[in-house]
């Protein structure tokens, strides 16, 4: 089942007292990570001297998280920093590019 970037940034940016447990953190780490994955493979449908330069930075940023992962944090902290960036690449894809799967 695929999952909407927007429902998972929405679900891993709520405030501290409404954070996941453990498990669904885990879980939310984990289909961000696969969102970020499609958005990715999105993003080599435009050419490299088209890609604006947002999304090259939100890319590097985002290969900076899933090399360092989650750190002293934990997962809900990994999750939360996963989709700010996800939020940036999503939305620095050129429009036709960012909607649906691909």
């Amino acid at each position: 089942m695929t999952k909407a970037p927007e429902d998972l940034i929405a679900r891993a940016l709520v405030p501290y007292g409404d954070r996941p447990d453990a498990p669904e953190a885990a879980r939310l780490v984990e289909d961000l990570l696969t969102a970020g994955l499609q958005a990715g493979f999105r993003r080599h449908a435009v050419p490299e001297g088209e890609q604006p330069p947002a999304l090259k930075a939100a890319v590097r940023e985002w290969c900076d998280l899933v090399r360092t992962g989650p750190g002293a944090g934990g997962d809900w902290s990994h999750a939360r920093a996963l989709a700010r960036v996800l939020r940036q690449l999503v939305d620095a894809l050129p429009e036709q590019q960012s909607a649906g799967s691909p």
